[in-house]
């Protein structure tokens, strides 16, 4: 017993069967995720080594060029290159495609172990970060308000970010800008040179008076207590009152005696602001493999509750959201796939003149697409732009499998046989047909997924979609078009006659006849054509432009800049503020943030590869979303250039 008369003849089977189907699509569709592009994983390592205080060179010497040569072995390495600033390190490791990136991350952590005992003892430990997509923020805030920055950002980490990371889903939330308090130690050179002492001694007293201790346990009766000295210093007078030598009568000489101790905020190395008022910025990262939408959406709702108990002049503007741009993409992509399912149904109709065969299709179409959704969930595949257009893409491709069934059966009808043994013989006759048609389609994009570049991988989810929507296809083709055939069709021979081509249908088939008559006559010319089109397709191929990625249709903008090194901060600043001056100026712009003086310091920051140095900076703008942005952007750009001709990126 063949597929085909299986599926006649068990039409309650077969019915039970789509059921079933269409149930583990539901739970399949419900469990996939929306990101925008594929989860991938790029081969990138980063280690960052933080030392305060010590210039660029000396970085380079101690720490980059030591780090560069102990990781310069490791299998798989494709690229090194390094970042050296003030204060910082950063050596970033460029892997081949096909390297497992969790093995190479714990090599790269077992060479750095080996020389950290030579770098120098004040310098951080380096930290070894892999680059991630899913490490790319899905929202980011710019507040302002309160009466300075460090209060802000008291009043955020201590309210705002609890809150936020406890919420399922995010992983961690990060802020950058604020003042940062410290406690300062103004010494006196010539009362250490009176007093016959080193800035080593003063360094020293501190950090020996500033510890909590062990002291131990004792014990009384059948009671045991810890014993704890307590040597944290908690205020100014405390520290004043440290006790750092002895003169040579034995008096105590206190750290008040020779140097003056103040609380200030930290030398200002960078500027955060948004819409031109200073503010802290807060980024919020999701879990990987989360929902990003749903994270989203639940760390916006959040934040709206929070807002309530906000004091009245903390405002919070949102810059990026990575949700809203998923959504417009998702749903763009999905109202496409739908449009276009839509319209093949109707083109079918036009032709085919009849309500029952068309509806066979109809059924087809959502049968292949929710089988589909099977497929990717077993795959571990999200709903994004890449899987979306392999739908979209298998859309026009589904029909073709249920169209040459139901044609095949029309044949039959046509003969006299019954509904039954039409829908057995007709989808016999064209089987192996569509099963070889099928395959050689799938082999078109098979290659595609088996690429280990970066193209290849985006490229993946798209390819091996197409297939499984075409499996999916073929496979509802041999079995449930015939159920449906034998159930739904009519058996008056007179429905199928236009087949063969009546009215309008046989005036084209005519034409195509008389047109395919008239090629056949003239081969060489013909041919010729042929080969001049190929020619001319291949010449003009370089003309056309190269893109990583389509040009999206969002309302936001990244303005990156460079200055020539050694620039200094204010120069930066008051650059930046002229462009923000630009941007403010426009109706359309919303909301303008800025950070001026990045450093690759920041966890965050060199995680993604960040530029480092305060002759750099960044200017994130977010618009209005009725605009036509192409020519928007189009005009920003062209204005930022033509009062600052000599701006590098």
């Amino acid at each position: 017993m063949t597929i085909p008369e299986f599926s006649v003849k068990r039409r309650i089977t077969v019915t039970m069967f789509i059921l079933i189907i269409t149930l583990f699509g539901m739970i399949s569709f419900n469990s996939l995720g929306l990101d925008m592009l594929p989860d991938l994983e790029f081969p990138f390592v980063s280690i960052v080594t933080t030392y305060e205080g010590v210039g660029s060179e000396e970085i380079e010497t101690l720490i980059t060029k030591p780090i560069e040569q102990a990781v310069s072995t490791v299998e798989g390495i494709k690229q090194v290159n390094s970042i050296s600033s003030e204060g910082t390190s950063a050596v970033y490791l460029e892997f081949n495609w096909d390297t497992n990136l969790d093995f190479a991350a714990q090599d790269v952590r077992e060479k750095i172990s080996w020389i950290t005992d030579y770098l120098p003892e004040d310098a951080d430990s380096p930290m070894v970060l892999k680059f991630n997509a899913s490490s790319m923020p899905i929202l980011e805030y710019g507040l302002t308000g309160m009466e300075n920055t460090l209060e802000l950002r008291k009043y955020i980490d201590n309210t705002l970010v609890p809150r936020l990371e406890r919420l399922n889903g995010v992983a961690s939330v990060y802020l950058f800008g604020g003042k940062e308090k410290e406690i300062q130690v103004l010494i006196d050179p010539n009362r250490i040179k009176a007093m016959n002492l080193s800035l080593d001694d003063i360094e020293r007293a501190i950090m020996a008076s500033n510890l909590n201790l062990s002291g131990g346990h004792v014990q009384t009766l059948n009671k045991e207590y810890l014993i704890r000295t307590t040597g944290y210093l908690n205020n100014i007078d405390e520290l004043e009152k440290t006790i750092i030598s002895l003169t040579k009568e034995g008096k105590p000489i206190h750290l008040g005696d020779v140097a003056r101790v103040v609380d200030r905020f930290k030398e200002v190395r960078g500027y955060e602001r948004t819409n031109k008022n200073p503010c802290v910025i807060i980024a919020i990262m999701k879990q990987s493999g989360e929902n990003t939408m749903e994270v989203s959406r639940r760390a916006k709702k959040e934040l709206e509750n929070l807002k309530k108990g906000f004091p009245e002049d903390i405002k919070v503007s949102l810059v990026f959201d990575q949700g809203d741009f998923i959504d417009q993409a998702i749903s763009s992509t999905g109202s496409n796939a739908l449009m276009g399912g839509i319209i093949a149904i109707c083109v079918i109709f036009i032709f085919l003149k009849a309500i029952r065969p068309t509806l066979a299709i109809a059924l087809a179409i959502p049968l292949s697409v929710i089988t589909t959704f099977i497929g990717m969930n077993l795959m571990g595949y999200t709903f994004n732009t890449m899987t979306l257009g392999g739908i979209a893409l298998g859309v026009g491709l589904l029909v073709d499998n249920a169209v040459v069934v139901i044609e095949s059966t029309f044949r039959h009808l046509e003969k006299g046989e019954t509904r039954e043994e039409a829908a057995v013989t007709g989808t016999d006759e064209v089987g192996l047909a569509i099963t070889a048609s099928t395959l050689t389609t799938m082999a078109v994009f098979i290659p595609m997924s088996m690429s280990q570049n970066i193209a290849g991988k985006l490229a993946r989810p798209l390819a091996l979609t197409v297939c499984m929507s075409l499996i999916a296809s073929l496979f509802v083709a041999i079995t449930i078009i015939p159920a449906i055939a034998a159930t739904l069709f009519k058996k008056e021979k007179a429905m199928y006659a236009h087949i063969e081509g009546e009215g309008w249908v046989k005036t084209l088939q005519d034409i195509y006849t008389a047109a395919l008559e008239k090629t056949l006559q003239h081969k060489v010319l013909l041919i010729g054509g042929v080969l001049v089109a190929l020619v001319a397709a291949i010449l003009v191929t370089p003309m056309l432009g190269t893109d990583f990625m389509p040009r999206q249709d969002m309302p936001f903008a990244q303005l990156k800049l460079s200055m020539p090194e050694g620039t200094v901060l204010s120069e930066t600043n008051h650059l930046v503020n002229q462009i923000e001056d630009l941007f403010m100026a426009r109706d359309e712009t919303r909301t303008c943030i800025s950070q001026v003086g990045i450093t690759s310091g920041a966890k965050y920051e060199s995680a993604q590869g960040g530029t480092s140095g305060v002759n750099s900076a960044q200017i994130f703008v977010r618009f209005v979303e009725k605009e036509d942005r192409d020519k928007r952007a189009d005009t920003i750009v062209d204005e930022v250039r033509k009062h600052f001709p000599d701006l590098e990126g």
